[in-house]
């Protein structure tokens, strides 16, 4: 190992075993982190139910994302006339998976009112 010493390079001594064992034990622990974490993830992709990354379907119900009736279909009703947008998840009618994989799934439901509207 070089050393720096009076402005110029001269050869040194090796760093002592310990360190040596120190960088080897921390070269295998990264080394084991880096061969796990594709498994970690898998591990983690399997608590999703089938269909819930899927995009939105034709046919689709919508239910609430957040709040008290969150999970709940939305009904016309629920949505205020020219009041805040309701954020929603796309569901599977036949299977009740709700489509909340992806954060491109999550829609915004509002109601505008049009002149002559009887709502």
């Amino acid at each position: 190992m070089l050393e720096r010493g009076n402005g110029s390079l001269r050869r040194g001594s090796l760093p002592a075993n310990g360190a040596r064992q120190q960088r080897r034990q921390f070269l295998r622990a990264a080394l084991a982190a880096g061969v796990s974490l594709p498994f970690a993830r898998a591990a983690l992709a399997e608590d999703e139910k089938p269909g819930a990354d899927e995009r939105p379907q034709p046919g689709d119900l919508f239910v609430h994302a957040e709040g008290d009736a969150e999970g709940k279909t939305v009904n016309p009703a629920d949505i205020p006339l020219d009041g805040a947008p309701i954020q929603a998840w796309p569901m599977d009618p036949a299977t009740k998976v709700v489509r909340d994989g992806s954060r491109l799934n999550q829609v915004l439901l509002l109601w505008l009112a049009r002149s002559g509207d009887p709502r």
